[in-house]
């Protein structure tokens, strides 16, 4: 669906470059939050360290260009998926009980939504998103004429980089292929870092959609209208 394609420029920054479906590019800062490099990333300019699929630590070193595709999951990916889903909302504090069951269940969400997946050249998966258009079970909040995403994970030793932005950015150019006029979501209303993400792509929130799927987990409802 999307390349997201990582260039080192200097030693102070990493920029990445981002390819639209019209031809179109831009290109942003590829740091940390925090202004580190990725955890493991060796500051000079022409050499970096990759994500090794199960591995605890950073391996492999390559030359030149980084590499990310955003695109449907594959069956052999599902427990990647699945694993890094569980591991990214445990680290926000979001993994409990019966929930971590369901998050850890990529199989279902590809079969009954979209499951779009960011992976690096080596096919390591670093984040996934379920897309719920139209008709699938998944959908919580969304109206008629709009699509909705669950469960955006990144990878806890991915983020940071730009790789969330780059899967909603996947499901906004989804909806606009789908022909629907907009994209909905909840999320946690602590969950502030997302909140900015969401604010900065052009969402909006819509308090009359806020709603608890169980006590005491309060989610908060955003959306953004597409022409």
């Amino acid at each position: 669906m999307k390349c997201v394609t990582g260039v080192w420029q200097d030693v102070d920054e990493l920029r990445v470059v981002c390819h639209s479906y019209d031809g179109g590019q831009r290109s942003e800062p590829l740091r940390r939050s925090d202004g580190e490099w990725f955890p493991g990333l060796p500051s000079h300019p022409y050499a970096r360290q990759q994500l090794s699929a199960p591995a605890d630590t950073l391996s492999g070193v390559n030359v030149g260009e980084l590499k990310l595709t955003i695109r449907q999951a594959r069956p052999d990916e599902y427990a990647a998926v699945g694993a890094a889903t569980v591991a990214a909302y445990r680290a926000a504090g979001m993994a409990h009980g019966e929930y971590v069951t369901r998050l850890g269940d990529a199989a279902r969400r590809a079969d009954e939504a979209e499951l779009l997946v960011a992976v690096d050249t080596g096919g390591v998966v670093l984040g996934s998103v379920t897309f719920c258009p139209a008709g699938s079970s998944w959908r919580e909040v969304a109206r008629e004429d709009e699509a909705e995403f669950r469960m955006l994970a990144v990878d806890p030793r991915a983020q940071g980089h730009g790789i969330g932005r780059a899967l909603v950015e996947a499901c906004l150019d989804r909806t606009r292929e789908l022909g629907l006029r907009g994209l909905a979501l909840s999320t946690p209303q602590h969950n502030g870092p997302a909140h900015r993400l969401y604010e900065q792509l052009g969402f909006h929130r819509d308090p009359d959609r806020d709603w608890a799927p169980i006590p005491g987990v309060e989610l908060i409802v955003y959306h953004i209208r597409l022409r």
